[in-house]
């Protein structure tokens, strides 16, 4: 197995973070997530990596992410792993292009099998934490 593709093993079989690797990223690295996500958007550079990585802890539940399967070599891998979106129990399956420059990540790419689950699971987790609001709201009042 060569090295990038060793190392994309690594990372998301092994739940890690990109930020755990420095020497792995680009300065000018890039992320393309699809705009029908709520982390939707390009960002550019380490700085607006930890504004997608933060986003990006808020959207799945990373403890149950499961690595698939990874294909590719030299400088484009192909990681297709099962994420579940937080605080639901819905599943979409998603590919990530990973584009190397020699051991450095410079671009990544999602992209996922089926949209309506993610809708689904964002209309329902709106609802839910409206629920849990309005039921503190409620709560406050009561004691109140």
């Amino acid at each position: 197995m060569n090295t990038n593709k060793a190392f994309v093993v690594e990372l998301i079989g092994g739940k890690k973070r990109l930020t755990d690797y420095p020497e792995r990223m680009s300065d000018s690295i890039v992320v393309y997530e699809p705009a029908s996500l709520p982390t939707s958007g390009v960002y550019r550079g380490k700085r607006a990596f930890a504004e997608f990585y933060r986003k990006m802890r808020k959207f799945y539940d990373l403890n149950q992410f499961q690595l698939e399967g990874v294909y590719g070599d030299a400088d484009k891998v192909f990681a297709v792993s099962k994420a579940v979106i937080a605080d639901t129990e819905d599943a979409i399956l998603l590919c990530e292009e990973i584009r190397f420059d020699g051991r450095k990540i410079v671009e990544a790419r999602l992209y996922f099998h089926d949209e309506r689950p993610v809708q689904e699971s964002i209309r329902d987790a709106d609802a839910m934490h409206s629920y849990i609001y309005f039921m503190e709201r409620i709560a406050c009042i009561a004691t109140t």
